[in-house]
């Protein structure tokens, strides 16, 4: 992860400054990848516009991103 952007509050859905996520917390993140990726933002591809997101160490689901904007790096 490059960096959280905010976090948002589950019953105002207001977005919050924050410096961590929460197990279950919901927020605005900035990913950086190993490798590019086939993606487009979830409102244009319900399919290409998601990400799961795995622990390379454990193996284990560490998170789903729904993909809001693509930006070529």
């Amino acid at each position: 992860m490059q960096r959280i952007v905010h976090q948002v509050h589950i019953q105002t859905l207001a977005q919050q400054p924050a410096t961590q996520l929460d197990a279950n917390a919901i927020g605005g993140v900035e990913l950086v990848l190993q490798s590019p990726i086939d993606a487009l933002p979830f409102a244009q591809s319900r399919i290409l516009g998601t990400l799961v997101l795995v622990d390379t160490a454990s193996h284990k689901t560490s998170g789903a991103a729904l993909i809001l904007s693509a930006h070529e790096g």
